[in-house]
């Protein structure tokens, strides 16, 4: 049975475990060492509550995922603080968050600080370079951060006046994930 809100009996537990995590930050450390978190499955938890506004539950993921002692996690968490650097216009300590990270997880951080350096470049008005890291990034084997590359390589080419080679971009992205922002292209 769906509640006022949809989330159903399902969200009621997420509901009670998110007051649990509010009430108690440490709670959160104890459920990310318990859950066998990868960097993936961090690192797509910490882009979809920035996503959504939750900025703070971020803050809180990421420093129970510093604090797992994981290279991977810690990896994610350096995304998170090059998330928030950008937002904030700090492209040093962004640049250098993403460095962290591709030192601990290597490979597998490659795509998402090639991602990042391009939202970075956006922002600075390097487009042309920009669009160069986000076709890197939509190499990715993870299809969050190759569709989301896609989409910001999109938005470049409508920013650049060149609708014939943003619409494919566009169009193909709508059609996996459509609740996509495309805030991140321009800065707040």
């Amino acid at each position: 049975m769906a509640t006022e809100d949809g989330w159903g009996a399902g969200g009621r537990l997420r509901r009670r475990r998110q007051r649990r995590i509010e009430q108690n930050p440490d709670a959160l450390q104890g459920s990310l060492a318990t859950t066998d978190m990868t960097y993936e499955s961090v690192t797509e938890r910490l882009d979809r509550l920035v996503m959504e506004g939750r900025t703070e539950e971020a803050v809180r993921l990421a420093e129970a995922a510093r604090a797992s002692g994981d290279p991977g996690n810690r990896a994610a968490a350096e995304l998170l603080t090059c998330m928030l650097e950008l937002a904030a216009l700090g492209y040093e300590e962004a640049g250098a968050a993403m460095d962290r990270a591709v030192a601990l997880a290597g490979a597998e951080a490659e795509y998402d600080a090639l991602f990042y350096r391009g939202i970075a470049l956006s922002f600075e008005g390097d487009g042309p370079q920009a669009a160069v890291y986000f076709e890197r990034a939509a190499r990715s084997p993870l299809r969050r951060l190759a569709a989301r590359s896609a989409l910001a390589l999109g938005f470049l080419h409508v920013q650049a006046g060149d609708d014939e080679r943003a619409l494919p971009l566009l169009r193909a992205r709508g059609r996996t994930r459509p609740d996509t922002s495309s805030s991140f292209l321009k800065p707040p």
